[in-house]
């Protein structure tokens, strides 16, 4: 298991903060999640439960609309909210 790198995680959250301040959903449809699941599965770069590029967890950034695949095979999702 690879450590997570701490950068990435804070822009993470600095774009999921971003987002929820905005109006936007953060957590993703189940079938954007499938979506993306089916694509990473399969991926050369995956490293167990971890994306070989930049070491996030699968499960964990596949179900976030903020999130993006680093080698662009999915992108981030703009949903606006309806609680706000």
């Amino acid at each position: 298991m690879t450590i997570p790198n701490p950068f990435r995680l804070l822009v993470a959250l600095v774009v999921a903060g971003y987002a929820r301040v905005a109006g936007y959903q953060i957590l993703a449809e189940e079938e954007v999640v499938d979506e993306r699941q089916a694509i990473c599965d399969p991926c050369p770069f995956r490293d167990g439960e971890q994306c070989g590029v930049c070491s996030c967890f699968i499960e964990a950034k596949t179900r976030m609309n903020t999130e993006r695949c680093p080698k662009r095979k999915w992108s981030r999702v703009w949903v606006r909210s309806s609680t706000v």
